[in-house]
């Protein structure tokens, strides 16, 4: 099954990187949360403030009881929240990006004339997550994206007691970049949402 991920998840960065040059040879750029000019800014957080905020409801990792019924499908963040001051306190979530509630995946910012610059939605999340976590005191955040596909077939590897904290913290570590997608099937993400933290769950 890992194999066959990596094998789709190569194909897709193929054809994303072709689709990107074709996009910028059309004058369409695609922005992440690090390239935003300061209009640009100010706009995406009136956006997420009109269009996205009353959506985002936070899953705070260590205050789920039991594995969270996400839905299949749908596209989620990983989030990571540390503060510069104490590098081992560290928050973990998971948000569902609102693609149908917000209508579109994609954000039209305002661009110089002749140009048409867009963001992901997840984009726009990412540059907001000091915003949404505001009350906890975190100020440094990583977030990587995945999608939750179920297996039928799953196998749980009771033996392994590697807490939920331990598994996504390496799995984030382990990433180098983030990609537009990550595919991730039930059987994988096992060894992600340990069922330490949630015992008796499936």
């Amino acid at each position: 099954m890992q194999r066959l991920n990596a094998g789709h998840q190569a194909a897709f960065e193929k054809v994303w990187a072709e689709v990107l040059t074709e996009m910028n040879n059309q004058k369409i750029f695609l922005k992440n949360d690090k390239q935003l000019n300061s209009e640009q800014k100010k706009f995406i957080l009136d956006f997420f403030d009109n269009e996205v905020s009353a959506n985002i409801v936070p899953l705070m990792v260590e205050n789920i009881k039991k594995f969270p019924n996400l839905r299949d499908k749908s596209i989620f963040l990983g989030v990571v929240m540390s503060k510069s001051s104490d590098k081992a306190d560290r928050k973990y979530a998971i948000i569902e990006v609102p693609v149908t509630a917000v209508g579109s995946r994609f954000i039209v910012l305002p661009s110089k004339e002749g140009t048409h610059d867009i963001m992901l939605l997840e984009d726009a999340i990412k540059f907001n997550l000091p915003d949404i976590f505001s009350f906890m005191g975190y100020d440094e955040f990583q977030a990587h994206i995945f999608k939750f596909t179920r297996d039928a077939e799953l196998d749980i590897d009771n033996s392994d007691t590697t807490t939920i904290i331990q598994k996504l913290e390496k799995g984030l570590k382990n990433r180098k970049r983030a990609n537009p997608f990550a595919w991730l099937t039930m059987r994988t993400s096992i060894r992600v949402f340990s069922n330490t933290c949630w015992p008796g769950w499936g």
